[in-house]
């Protein structure tokens, strides 16, 4: 009652409800007519299926959810209605009895609950109770009993491959998918189409039940799409308010639904059956009712980063699913607001609609034209005249469409400034930079002819200037012109270099080819060769590198084989030399690598230890020493054709010594200390190259030390206390510890070993008391290789003397001689 109440209201007074609105309310009531409180009510924009508080659009569609009731689908209301209210039945419990069931759901909601054997909580309107048997509408009976039995369909001629077969049922929008290419469905109650997917999506018709031979008339069946047209009646000037047309016809399989309508899955038809009484009027009604304010909402455009305005929108509607389509028309005034830009911009909505799969087309009166987009295999059609293909990809966003005012065709004739005279058969085509989409026309004059193809360039003279004039126009009949003239063209280019082999060292390689021809100054040069795989390289001056390759000596060789003797590695090298109609000459040379590097000189040091050589560690003074050679190469000489020579220490010690000799070479008897070999060979060609070998000899192992070295430390020497430094040195290589004496005094101590690069010594502090006339004398001892006291005495130069000085000894020496005077005068007599 209050319903009928709301909508005569609304039918009375629209422009009154229009405009008051400035908030929406959604209540619910039961079939009686009683409000229900306490529902959480919600509104979507109808195609998107955004969610919002409040409506975002022309258009958009209540929801509401109540604690205890179903909640029946609401169809889609304009923005304008500010009240709708929504029907709600009470959920009964223990309402009616199940068996062999599992899901019962309200027709006419989407309310659906599983269940099991036994007594069921539901609504009292019409529910499907679904089974694995099939299912049944329950009105009022007490007991709904579904039978369990199926049957299976075997479609596996098509497992596997790119096409699914699904069974849907049209009364409960149930949906069952093959498995391994068999469909198996409970066809109690009836109500069973199949459908066939090719990539996932719908194709052709539906029939029950499937058989092959109905898949294979589906796959080659033909597609039906609609076009939405919106035609630019006048210039598209910038600044400027501007008017269009909207003309649609949408078309759909029926196995699509709309995405305001639950179940979308199963198609338009179980939509109709399960929400619209399965009534095609109620459908036709629906459609008509919607509207659209702008661009945006009818899945059109925007145009400069503007809204479009819609008025005047008619849709209508005329649904025949025997027909396996359905669909609408629509039709609307179009209008918006250029920018202050030339170009200009149109942005279309990707935003996965069903209103996506219509083909979107753009016209123009000629003037304008389609420029630019970001992928154009979306765009057929000519540039006044296109089409956009929107089911390309299934993504959400703004395509964007670049239309700008018709230009003229930038036209030319082929590139270059000389033809073929020999071309007897020559078809001048145009070059021409136009929008993408363009269509062109062409006249031409060439030397008088209008056909630009099979044109005989012999009838002309050779080397004569042929004059082309061409003009270009588009399908808005803008025109563009060219004209040119070609030298006709019968010389072969030439080479100026007649060695067929170029000998040159590994490494860098420039040669400025000279090259000519009779007419072309700019003459293309291509080179090839065999240097690497599928080398190349343009131009006149060659610019590359040539190296030897695997074929000469190398380390990687085994010791027989990098010994043997081996050839010069060559190449070839081609030049192809072209001129601008495609006259040609080759040239061909041979390059060879010469021999430019020297022997590779591989060494290991070897010591005789009881008859047999071994790699030396450790080298001792007198050791028998040689330098093994036999891991040394030269890049193309035998081994046994290089010379060898040896200095020490930049002095030469062999020369011109062959291989025999060179190969484990008696190194000389050394000294201790580290010496300086310098090994080089020299192939046949002179290139000569060596290695450095530093030995180091060392002291033998033995215990020998001696007193080096003795220093007093004080500054006057004397008898009494004195200082002395004693440096003891190590001869050998074996540390040592020894004891030093002067008489009574003595230290212990020791002393490293000496190696090829250091001496082992020590300096020793002793600390002794001298007396008159004594000489420094000390006495080394230490054990030796046999563990036996070696004793070694050293007399130093030191000696204490007197302990007094010069003037002190003159003024005793005076006092002695007055003091003998005076005994020699009291011995003679007084008087």
């Amino acid at each position: 009652m209050r319903k009928a109440i709301v909508l005569a209201i609304l039918i009375l007074v629209p422009s009154f409800s229009a405009d008051s609105a400035n908030s929406w309310t959604i209540e619910v009531e039961d079939s009686l007519g009683n409000p229900i409180s306490n529902c959480q009510t919600w509104f979507s924009e109808p195609w998107s299926g955004v969610v919002s508080n409040s409506p975002i659009s022309g258009m958009y569609q209540p929801h509401a959810s109540c604690d205890g009731y179903v909640l029946m689908w609401h169809e889609p209301v304009n923005s304008s209605q500010g009240l709708v209210v929504m029907t709600a039945h009470p959920i009964i419990e223990d309402l009616f009895t199940v068996e062999g069931a599992h899901t019962i759901q309200a027709i006419g909601s989407d309310w659906l609950i599983q269940v099991e054997n036994g007594s069921v909580d539901a609504p009292s309107i019409p529910v499907i109770v679904i089974g694995d048997g099939g299912s049944e509408v329950r009105n009022s009976q007490p007991i709904i009993s579904i039978p369990t039995s199926t049957n299976t369909y075997n479609l596996s001629e098509f497992n596997g491959s790119n096409v699914t077969v699904k069974a849907i049922h049209t009364g409960s929008g149930q949906i069952v998918e093959w498995a391994d290419g068999n469909l198996t469905v409970g066809e109690y109650g009836a109500g069973w189409s199949a459908r066939l997917f090719v990539d996932g999506l719908v194709r052709g018709q539906a029939i029950w039940p499937p058989t092959v031979e109905w898949i294979w008339q589906q796959i080659n069946s033909t597609q039906t799409t609609g076009v939405a047209t919106i035609e630019f009646l006048e210039d598209l000037v910038p600044n400027q308010r501007m008017n269009a047309s909207w003309d649609v016809e949408h078309k759909f399989n029926t196995g699509l639904g709309l995405p305001f309508i639950p179940g979308v899955e199963a198609g338009i038809e179980s939509q109709t059956d399960r929400f619209l009484s399965g009534d095609v009027s109620r459908l036709e009604a629906l459609l008509e009712s919607m509207s659209y304010s702008d661009g945006m909402e009818a899945l059109c455009c925007e145009i400069d980063h503007k809204e479009v305005d819609f008025s005047q929108v008619e849709i209508s509607a005329n649904i025949d699913f025997s027909t396996g389509e359905w669909g609408w028309a629509e039709s609307a005034n179009i209008g918006f607001n250029r920018s202050h830009l030339e170009l200009m911009r149109i942005e279309v909505p990707f935003n996965n609609d069903i209103r996506q799969m219509t083909t979107l087309n753009f016209k123009t009166n000629g003037n304008w034209q389609f420029l630019s987009s970001p992928l154009d295999e979306w765009i057929s059609g000519i540039p006044s005249d296109f089409n956009l293909s929107r089911n390309q990809a299934s993504i959400s966003g703004m395509y964007t469409i670049t239309i700008a005012a018709n230009q003229a065709p930038v036209v030319s004739g082929p590139s270059g400034y000389s033809l073929d005279w020999l071309d007897q058969d020559f078809e001048f085509i145009p070059i021409i930079s136009d929008a993408s989409l363009s269509t062109h026309d062409c006249d031409w004059n060439i030397g008088d002819l209008n056909d630009n193809s099979s044109v005989n360039l012999s009838s002309f003279d050779a080397g004569s200037n042929l004059s082309v004039n061409l003009s270009c126009w588009d399908e808005g009949g803008a025109y563009g012109w060219w004209n040119g003239t070609y030298i006709l063209d019968q010389g072969t280019p030439w080479i100026n270099a007649s060695d067929e082999i170029q000998e040159i060292p590994p490494g860098q390689f420039n040669w400025d080819l000279i090259v000519g021809d009779d007419i072309d100054e700019n003459l293309r040069v291509f080179w090839t060769s065999n240097k690497s795989l599928d080398w190349w390289y343009t131009g006149d001056y060659l610019q590359t590198s040539f190296n030897v390759d695997s074929s000469v000596n190398t380390i990687n060789d085994n010791i027989s084989e990098r010994h043997k003797e081996r050839g010069l590695v060559e190449y070839w090298l081609a030049a192809n030399v072209s001129d601008d109609v495609g006259h040609f000459v080759l040239g061909n040379w041979t390059i060879r690598l010469t021999d430019a590097a020297g022997p590779v000189i591989i060494h290991s040091l070897e010591t005789d230890v009881n008859g047999t050589w071994q790699p030396v560690n450790t080298i001792r003074v007198g050791d028998s020493l040689r330098l093994n050679l036999t891991k040394s190469f030269d890049d193309h000489n035998a081994i046994e054709d290089v010379k060898f020579e040896v200095s020490l220490e930049e002095e030469i010690i062999a020369s011109g010594i062959s291989w025999q000799q060179a190969q484990l070479w008696q190194v000389p008897s050394l000294d201790i200390g580290y010496h300086l070999f310098n090994v080089v060979g020299i192939d046949t060609e002179g290139n000569r190259a060596g290695a450095l070998v530093g030995i180091g000899v060392n002291p033998l192992t033995t215990r020998d030390l001696e007193i080096s070295k003795v220093v007093y430390s004080g500054d006057n020497l004397g008898p009494g206390k004195n200082q002395f430094w004693v440096t003891i040195k190590n001869n050998g290589a074996t540390s040592t510890p020894f004891t030093i004496c002067f008489i009574d005094v003595c230290t212990d101590s020791s002393v490293a070993g000496s190696s090829f690069s250091q001496t082992g010594m020590t300096d020793i502090p002793l600390n002794v008391e001298l007396g008159w006339f004594e000489t420094f004398t000390i006495e080394l001892t230490y054990p030796d290789d046999n563990n036996e006291t070696v004793t070694v005495e050293h007399v130093s130069k030191y000696s204490s003397g007197a302990g007094i000085g010069g003037l002190e000894l003159m003024f005793l020496a005076v006092i002695s001689a007055f003091v003998i005077n005076w005994l020699i005068q009291r011995k003679q007599p007084r008087f």
